[in-house]
């Protein structure tokens, strides 16, 4: 029987259940130029098998609850999340330079200007490699940033108006969860995608878009 209630326009581009491999390699080469054009010191293609994860760095930001948001600490099984991460074949993973004197602010507030400017820059850029990869077709590209959303685009707040039931996040298209918060070593994964101009001994932020 055919639905009279509901059909496809015709400008979606439904998912293909297997993709295109030479399309794919493309699609994250172009993916990776626009990180770069936007400012990020170094971008670099992954398989979910480069991501390290620390059961360490989760509980280390679970006991960081002074400053709680959606993101922070993540209030979702971990193993759900590393499931569905392993679901995908490829990501981009992206840093900036940061001051080697910033702090670790955790989830807490960020003090200096230029520190925050820091911040915003690799959400800015996660956001828009994400917003790219949907428009190339991949629907289900999902982007983590660093440090805790709130502190990062809400901090004048008394609380994260998204934590709160029936309200939705005041900047849903800028805020991404946590690399850290997800248990995932920004240092050892950056080891193992081999970004040569990376000096992982030095203060980075990064990001990951997981796209196919």
């Amino acid at each position: 029987m055919v639905s009279t209630h509901f059909t496809l326009p015709e400008n979606i581009t439904p998912i293909s259940t297997e993709a295109d491999p030479l399309k794919l390699a493309g699609d994250l080469r172009t993916l990776c130029k626009k990180a770069l054009d936007m400012g990020a010191a170094g971008a670099a293609v992954l398989s979910p098998g480069d991501l390290c994860f620390s059961d360490g760095k989760i509980l280390e930001k679970m006991m960081q609850t002074d400053f709680p948001s959606i993101h922070w600490p993540l209030d979702y099984p971990i193993d759900d999340l590393k499931n569905t991460l392993f679901e995908y074949k490829k990501g981009i993973f992206v840093y900036i330079d940061a001051d080697p004197d910033m702090p670790d602010y955790g989830g807490g507030p960020i003090i200096s200007p230029e520190h925050m400017a820091a911040y915003r820059k690799i959400h800015e850029i996660v956001s828009a490699v994400e917003a790219a990869a949907f428009y190339l077709g991949y629907y289900l590209a999902m982007g983590f940033a660093a440090g805790n959303c709130r502190s990062i685009f809400c901090a004048g707040e008394t609380q994260c108006n998204a934590a709160g039931r029936g309200k939705g996040c005041i900047a849903p298209y800028k805020g991404r969860p946590s690399l850290t918060a997800a248990g995932i070593d920004t240092r050892e994964t950056a080891r193992k995608v081999h970004l040569s101009h990376l000096n992982t001994e030095r203060l980075f932020l990064s990001g990951l878009v997981m796209v196919a």
